[in-house]
């Protein structure tokens, strides 16, 4: 009987111990009306969630050129001197033609651009972009814009200016060119002569006879001497007829050659001689080539 009275406590301590476990909420359990949904520390922002999107991302990555589009793109000389100043290899160059076709009306972009950056250690490029530009066009306000580069203090924007004034440039811009020649450093002698003789080739090419009368210079002759082979100013022929005979072998035929052409048979003798000289084969290659 004691037996009985014992199983029955027993089991009625497990029956209220289950109640009572029964009344307490479970943890995964939800009340009536409560959302459902993810637990807080599963969440995704929606920001994260968007940047995840990889159809999306790839716009979403930062980019070196901040900020916004702040030209007006109804001003097309507006959007060419943008590209001039930051455009990249091949809008750059389209930018330049376009500028340069524009003639006048794209000058003053050009003159700003050369101007805002004239002294500027990082503006050396849009300089040269504005000058090379101005070359490619048939402005005639293009002449002064390269005469105001043959200024500039670094020598391969004068460098630019002169190749440019090849173009646009007039014998009367000699002494700019001559100036730029004055504050050339030595490599570039050669270089800027010949560009020079191509603008102004009287008063060049009687600079070059000085230096061959003189003897200055004698390292640019052979770079120099041969383009006063093409000379027909009177004076310039009446220097040369009075050099050619005692004139080094090379420079000979050269200074012979304009002689000739003018009508001095002594000159026109002694290339038909050196043109077939059995004993020298240089002089017939100088003299074929003159």
């Amino acid at each position: 009987m004691q037996r009985i009275h014992s199983s029955a406590s027993v089991w009625l301590v497990l029956l209220l111990g289950l109640s009572a476990c029964g009344s307490e909420a479970s943890p995964d359990s939800e009340s009536p009306g409560q959302a459902s949904g993810p637990p807080a520390a599963l969440a995704i922002d929606q920001d994260e969630a968007t940047a995840l999107d990889a159809r999306i991302a790839y716009l979403l990555v930062p980019c070196a050129r901040g900020g916004y589009y702040a030209v007006a793109t109804a001003d097309v000389t507006a959007i060419l001197e943008e590209t001039l100043l930051h455009g990249h290899r091949d809008p750059l160059k389209r930018a330049k033609a376009e500028l340069g076709a524009m003639g006048e009306e794209g000058l003053p972009v050009l003159r700003r651009v050369v101007r805002a950056n004239w002294n500027i250690p990082d503006g050396k490029n849009h300089v040269r972009n504005a000058l090379e530009a101005a070359a490619m066009g048939e402005a005639t306000g293009a002449r002064e814009l390269l005469l105001e580069g043959l200024e500039h203090p670094i020598e391969d924007l004068r460098l630019v200016s002169l190749r440019g004034l090849r173009k646009h440039g007039r014998p009367e811009d000699y002494p700019a060119l001559f100036n730029a020649l004055a504050h050339a450093s030595t490599p570039f002698y050669g270089q800027v002569v010949s560009l020079m003789y191509e603008i102004a080739p009287v008063p060049t090419g009687s600079l070059i006879l000085g230096w061959l009368e003189r003897g200055e210079y004698p390292d640019l002759w052979s770079g120099l001497v041969p383009l006063l082979g093409s000379a027909e100013d009177p004076e310039l022929v009446d220097r040369c007829r009075a050099l050619w005979p005692e004139a080094d072998p090379y420079f000979r035929p050269i200074l012979a050659a304009p002689c000739a052409r003018a009508g001095d048979p002594d000159a026109a003798r002694a290339l038909a001689e050196w043109l077939v000289d059995p004993t020298d084969s240089n002089l017939r290659r100088y003299t074929a080539t003159s």
